[in-house]
């Protein structure tokens, strides 16, 4: 019951109109050449305990975009360039498939290919998913690849 809860929390959030009025800028973290931004919150109907975190790898040039509902776990993720995911490859998002796929021990296991998010800058990548989620994102989005330099 509760991941049938969760599952449409998250689908009615995704589909609602929310903002993003925070700037976006990575930072350090305990990995070498992985920079990340830290919970992002939303402005909006159904955004309440709804978050966003990245994560950019200089080495790889790999993505990640992860959303998440706070105390639950995630709720969606984009892995861009990262390891593969079987026929998914290596540019792909998962999601909630099913009620059973939105608890914290399933990890999102169903993903879809998103070759129509290969080779792009992280700023177009970003863009694009908020675009899809409908998000409006207000602030700066700095560019990851300036800590690779």
């Amino acid at each position: 019951m509760v991941c049938q809860m969760v599952k449409q929390r998250f689908e009615d959030f995704w589909a609602a109109e929310k903002s993003i009025t925070e700037d976006i800028f990575y930072g350090k973290s305990a990995h070498v050449h992985i920079y990340t931004f830290k919970e992002v919150g939303f402005v909006g109907e159904h955004c309440d305990g709804m978050a966003v975190t990245g994560e950019y790898n200089c080495r790889t040039g790999g993505m990640t975009f992860n959303f998440y509902l706070k105390g639950f776990g995630a709720v969606k993720r984009f892995c861009l360039g990262n390891n593969r995911h079987g026929d998914a490859g290596r540019y792909h998002e998962h999601l909630i498939q099913k009620d059973a796929d939105s608890n914290l021990a399933s990890n999102l296991p169903y993903a879809i290919s998103r070759d129509d998010l290969k080779q792009l800058e992280p700023e177009i990548t970003w863009r694009k998913i908020c675009t899809e989620g409908k998000i409006v994102h207000t602030g700066v989005f700095k560019d990851p690849q300036e800590w690779c330099k």
